[in-house]
């Protein structure tokens, strides 16, 4: 079974309150956090079901070819607007 869902891409952004953009000489100021590739849920037995590398050949079916975890990642983020 090759069935899966994954939560792909998450992001939170917080505006900052206006006094804070305005110590900062901006218009508008935000801190951003994000994550990529956090948490996959599936029954499949090797690391991701995205990364067979024969796709959907009859003949090699079945088979991963030097599997791979997929990266995760995340991080934070400050923006300014001016």
């Amino acid at each position: 079974d090759g069935s899966y869902v994954k939560l792909r891409e998450v992001t939170l952004s917080y505006r900052l309150p206006q006094r804070v953009a305005d110590l900062l000489h901006s218009h508008d100021a935000r801190v951003k956090l994000s994550g990529r590739n956090l948490y996959m849920w599936t029954k499949y037995e090797s690391f991701d079901p995205e990364v067979n590398n024969w796709g959907n050949q009859s003949v090699s079916r079945f088979f991963d070819l030097f599997p791979y975890p997929t990266s995760r990642s995340i991080s934070f983020g400050f923006d300014l607007g001016f």
